[in-house]
């Protein structure tokens, strides 16, 4: 159970994006996953991260075990072993305080030329949008 990432090779940044079998079966609210264990070095991307958890954004880090390419988990804290970071509207973590694991089919590539229009789809999302 995770999801395994390989880099599309196109310029500008891959993200995942939760599947409607990511909400039927892990219960997950629309999400999406930005590389951020790639970009964290970027002073812009993570002051874009805090400007996103200023703004009613919840931020947790989606992590790997093994293979550093795959998600396999995403913690309420923490930045050891991060793949990226789960970006929702929604508190994962009201009931339980144990790590949500991934399932396989519970995410699907995206692309963008900017990291920021990942928001912009996941603001549409949680608006009754469509991608």
């Amino acid at each position: 159970m995770s999801y395994h990432f390989r880099d599309s090779g196109y310029p500008g940044e891959d993200y995942l994006i939760v599947t409607k079998k990511g909400k039927e079966e892990g219960n997950l609210p629309d999400g999406i996953i930005l590389l951020g264990g790639l970009m964290y070095c970027s002073i812009a991307f993570r002051n874009w991260i805090r400007e996103a958890e200023r703004n009613g954004y919840y931020v947790y880090p989606a992590k790997h075990c093994d293979d550093e390419h795959e998600v396999t988990h995403i913690s309420e804290f923490g930045f050891v072993n991060r793949f990226g970071f789960f970006i929702t509207k929604e508190s994962l973590f009201v009931h339980s305080h144990e790590d949500i694991m991934i399932g396989q089919g519970w995410f699907v590539r995206k692309h963008t030329t900017d990291f920021t229009k990942a928001l912009e789809v996941l603001e549409s999302k949680t608006k009754g949008g469509r991608d």
